[in-house]
């Protein structure tokens, strides 16, 4: 340590973005990828550093490296919740055309208003999804509860009817071209698809996509998580040792990391 450096990989506290200390979530990134290959919507809610953010990284990787289209919106940024729902749908438009490299003329311009946005998305997103090779693109909503009603970050996603008239746009275009793209919600709160109405309306994504949960670590994940990353430090933890973490800590991984850095 005084002549060269110590590291503490059990101290991570960012998102993993690489598989070198990603543990313990194959089945369900696998679970996730085929609901994806199979055209069909997907959830993932969890406690805050229940490893979500790691897990959406992950299914992202797995995703481009076969050369699927993906597209993330984190929905705390003030740049996408303070967007109304009719610039919302342009954004992902001119996400789409760049995500599949598409190199053909869409001008957005006086098209998307409260009028017109609906009908003008889906003639832009049909044009770009038949310019290339026709394949499915997963559109990525991380941190859902922002643009959702009494929980969202922005008024007109809190108290007025943006929620509503987005994702009926979105589920009607998916209703009427179900190969084209599909969405995956990502948050802490699932009242967006676990809701029946939401601020007097009907919920337009209400029933239509499973709840998903991130589980905790097992006894088996928990002591392969600390044995691997503990032997790259030159520790040893034996089986009683990875029991009695996931007993203390209900196999909360960043909670057992962050004790297993103190040692």
């Amino acid at each position: 340590r005084k002549h060269f450096y110590s590291r503490d990989l059990f101290s991570f506290l960012s998102p993993l973005k690489k598989d070198t200390y990603f543990f313990g979530r194959s089945n369900l990134i696998n679970e996730i990828v085929n609901r994806y290959h199979s055209c069909e919507h997907t959830s993932l809610f969890g406690l805050r550093k229940s490893g979500k953010t790691s897990i959406v990284y992950a299914i992202q990787r797995r995703l481009e490296s076969a050369g699927n289209s993906i597209i993330s919106l984190d929905c705390e940024s003030p740049s996408i919740h303070q967007l109304r729902w009719f610039e919302l749908l342009e954004r992902l438009v001119k996400s789409f055309k760049e995500a599949k490299g598409s190199k053909v003329k869409i001008d957005t311009s006086q098209r998307y208003d409260q009028r017109s946005a609906a009908d003008s998305f889906e003639e832009d997103i049909l044009k770009i999804y038949r310019s290339k090779k026709l394949a499915s693109t997963l559109f990525i909503f991380d941190e859902i509860e922002r643009i959702t009603p009494a929980t969202a970050s922005s008024p007109h996603w809190k108290e007025g009817e943006d929620f509503i008239f987005f994702w009926q746009t979105m589920r009607g275009f998916y209703q009427k071209h179900p190969d084209v793209f599909c969405y995956m919600l990502v948050g802490t709160n699932p009242s967006c698809i676990e809701a029946p109405a939401l601020i007097g309306h009907d919920n337009p994504i209400y029933a239509s996509i499973p709840s998903q949960y991130v589980p905790p670590f097992s006894v088996e994940q928990v002591a392969q998580m600390v044995t691997r990353l503990g032997e790259y430090m030159g520790l040893k933890f034996d089986a009683l040792i990875a029991a009695k973490l996931t007993d203390d800590f209900g196999g909360h991984p960043f909670l057992i990391r962050q004790v297993c850095s103190q040692i």
